[in-house]
């Protein structure tokens, strides 16, 4: 994202949201790529405890009264995390039937010398 692009207290809400992605435990995220856990109900459940939920929501009904732009934000990273979870469950399923692709055939004329410079 594009901090210049946000207020302060949207920075501030990011960064929350961050921080509760990634208090993830690696075994949830695991478990909800095997399909072991259809809901995940412990993540919502620590989002809800700290005040992540109804966040558009007035606060004198709970909630943190915020703008699209700011749910935006929230829900940008929480997909971030999600993506990176869909990812990984196809690629170590690609690499399980041997059907990964060469990386190094992406690029064209990835055979050329000049391709194979590292420095």
């Amino acid at each position: 994202m594009y901090d210049f692009a946000f207020t302060a207290a949207q920075l501030a809400l990011r960064d929350e949201i961050r921080d509760l992605v990634r208090s993830v435990p690696r075994q949830l995220v695991l478990d909800m790529d095997a399909d072991k856990v259809e809901f995940p109900t412990e993540f919502l459940r620590e989002a809800g405890q700290r005040g992540l939920l109804g966040c558009r929501y007035p606060r004198k009904w709970g909630g943190r009264d915020l703008r699209l732009a700011s749910i935006w934000t929230g829900t940008n990273e929480v997909m971030a995390m999600i993506t990176a979870s869909e990812w990984y469950r196809e690629h170590r399923a690609a690499v399980a039937v041997g059907a990964t692709r060469d990386v190094e055939q992406d690029a064209a004329q990835a055979d050329a010398v000049q391709e194979k410079v590292y420095s």
